[in-house]
């Protein structure tokens, strides 16, 4: 404030000069950041960062897909390890960026859940969480909600994702747990969706619809790789949705590195005014 409040006490020429150097030096201090351009661009990769470690993700591996031109549009990644054992087996983690809007920055785990994922066996059907790179639909969130498949078995708080099978929207969602399955958490326990402790499924859910909406990649939904559609000029297709992405993956796809922690904002990004409107 000191230097603001001299100004009115000098000379104009020597304000004139003193603002100079004060737009110098602002803009000194905001050239050791990385730049939003090249952090966006297609291609530049994030890193994930969880308990202490960097999460690396093997080539060709569904988390090694993503790039900064994609998740700049999203708030949150919801990495799940369908592992059955192993590190960060059986859990959620929630990522968030450390820079807003910063696709291709770091992005850290605020919470790190555990779930049930599919128990991978013949049953009705057989019982797996598919991989892949997921959005979640925002038009297929109930509170209350129960299943034939499984004998009416509740699923409160479900968040289907957008997937499509044969043209028909799919029943993977993420929910909460019921009370007699809390304990199996943290197991494969599932007949193929995630199950969340039932505080953490409810809190995602508030969150995700009060905080996350906007515009985001329009993905061929009956693919599972998360690829935008682009249009005629190679831009990402953008539809109405929620700023959050389901990542599930098989663990062994995962390395775990130790490194120091960036530091983290967790602030909810503003818009991205660029690409082209489609469905909604």
């Amino acid at each position: 404030m000191l230097p603001f409040l001299l100004l009115g006490f000098v000379s104009k020429s020597l304000r004139a000069f003193i603002a100079c150097c004060l737009v110098l030096v602002v803009a000194a201090c905001g050239a050791s950041q990385p730049g939003l351009e090249d952090a966006n661009a297609p291609g530049a990769k994030p890193g994930f960062f969880v308990d202490g470690q960097q999460i690396v993700p093997k080539d060709g591996s569904r988390l090694a897909s993503l790039d900064g031109e994609i998740l700049r549009y999203f708030n949150m990644v919801l990495i799940v390890n369908k592992d059955a054992k192993g590190e960060h087996a059986q859990t959620m983690m929630v990522m968030r960026p450390d820079r807003p809007g910063c696709g291709g920055c770091g992005w850290t785990a605020s919470d790190v859940w555990d779930v049930s994922t599919g128990r991978e066996l013949e049953e009705k059907y057989f019982t797996t969480t598919p991989t892949g790179v997921y959005q979640l639909d925002q038009k297929r969130f109930y509170r209350d909600y129960t299943t034939t498949t499984w004998d009416d078995a509740p699923m409160p708080f479900a968040m289907f994702w957008r997937y499509l099978e044969d043209g028909e929207p799919t029943g993977w969602a993420v929910h909460a747990a019921s009370e007699k399955l809390i304990k199996n958490l943290g197991t494969r326990n599932s007949g193929g969706c995630v199950r969340l402790h039932p505080t953490n499924a409810k809190a995602l859910f508030e969150e995700l619809l009060a905080q996350h909406r906007g515009q985001v990649p329009l993905f061929d939904w009956a693919e599972r790789d998360g690829e935008p559609l682009r249009n005629v000029e190679g831009n990402m297709r953008l539809t109405g949705g929620l700023k959050v992405l389901l990542v599930v993956e098989d663990g062994s796809d995962l390395d775990y590195v130790k490194v120091d922690l960036p530091s983290s904002g967790f602030e909810a990004q503003p818009e991205v005014a660029s690409g082209e409107s489609g469905e909604g």
